[in-house]
């Protein structure tokens, strides 16, 4: 892999979501559509409502040279987040006093789907974190921060 930024890895990325064919018949099937896919950070359509389902893909941060450590060794790292919406309302009652929704797991398995489209692209991830969040009313959002490593072929540090 030659020396990049993270927008680089960020743009090669939204490519390969937009051809993700697992991800795109998953949300189809659970969501009635195809995903948007945005490279930048507004998940809005004109009228200010969440564009569900969707991916966005944010280049946060290029990290090489000085910045890492010796231990380290010779790499460079980049650092991206995918923010991913949907809308689910799906509630399952448990025993009649039980409430399960089901948006919670439908980001588990957006994000699984969405990871797999990253692991066969260019720039693998290397690790990530996730957390979902329930900002409205049956509309849930997972945000995936990523680390992306490659070998420093530029060396002199």
């Amino acid at each position: 892999m030659i020396r990049a930024e993270a927008q680089t890895v960020a743009e090669a990325w939204f490519e390969a979501l937009l051809s993700g064919v697992a991800l795109n018949a998953f949300c189809l099937e659970r969501f009635g559509r195809e995903p948007a896919i945005q490279l930048g950070t507004d998940p809005f359509n004109l009228q200010g409502e969440p564009d569900a389902p969707f991916v966005v893909v944010v280049p946060m941060q290029t990290k090489d040279g000085p910045d890492l450590s010796a231990a380290e060794g010779e790499r460079i790292e980049y650092r991206l987040m995918l923010a991913l919406g949907l809308e689910d309302g799906a509630v399952e009652s448990v025993g009649g006093r039980g409430r399960v929704f089901r948006g919670y797991r439908s980001a588990a398995e957006f994000e699984a789907r969405a990871l797999q489209v990253l692991m066969d692209s260019a720039y693998r991830p290397a690790v990530w974190e996730s957390e979902t969040a329930q900002p409205g009313e049956n509309y849930f959002e997972r945000h995936v921060f990523i680390t992306v490593t490659a070998e420093n072929t530029i060396g002199g540090f």
